[in-house]
């Protein structure tokens, strides 16, 4: 086989891979829109805009069947706690800025069922099966320099070893498990 035959056969080798590669993503792509009843992740995006901009149909919670999800779960704190499980990755803005906003800060911040990734921030689109929702991954060095300049110290973390977060064609960036933390204000 002369040079030629040779960059022309390496050549077909890498359409057939581009062409499955495309066949698999497009697969996945058919899955994720199609869902109605799993909790399904799409996509690796640099910022909550560019992952919300995906097109994928009805977008956010703020849509009558996503808010209906979770009606039996809402209640009214009232006290001088934070307790936020399962719903800073949806925010627009990490939660440091939200407490920057606040007149009076949480004397204790529980944060639970959170996606936290060992070495990457990224975003990513979650489709919750009534709606495309931007969905927010942080370090925990990321939490922890956010909340740090208010005074907070975090007083204990855990594992949600039950939930994960499974990104096809992104293994790297998926999670075998969430995370959960308690931070104080000093007294």
């Amino acid at each position: 086989m002369n040079l030629l035959q040779k960059i022309r056969s390496r050549i077909d080798e890498v359409a057939r891979f581009v062409r499955g590669r495309r066949v698999i993503e497009d697969s996945v792509r058919l899955d994720f829109v199609g869902n109605r009843d799993q909790n399904l992740f799409h996509g690796v995006h640099d910022s909550f805009e560019a992952a919300q901009a995906e097109s994928y149909g009805v977008a956010g919670y703020d849509n009558e069947a996503s808010a209906n999800l979770y009606l039996d779960h809402v209640r009214v704190d009232g006290s001088d706690i934070l307790f936020a499980s399962g719903s800073l990755q949806y925010l627009p803005q990490r939660l440091a800025h939200y407490l920057g906003e606040w007149s009076k800060l949480p004397r204790r911040i529980v944060i639970n069922i959170t996606p936290i990734h060992s070495v990457q921030s990224y975003f990513t689109v979650n489709g919750i099966g009534t709606a495309f929702c931007a969905y927010r991954v942080q370090t925990h060095a990321d939490l922890v320099r956010g909340l740090s300049p208010f005074g907070y110290r975090m007083r204990d973390h855990w594992l949600n070893r039950g939930k994960h977060l499974t990104l096809p064609l992104n293994p790297a960036l998926s999670l075998d498990h969430y995370s959960g933390c308690c931070f104080d204000l000093p007294p």
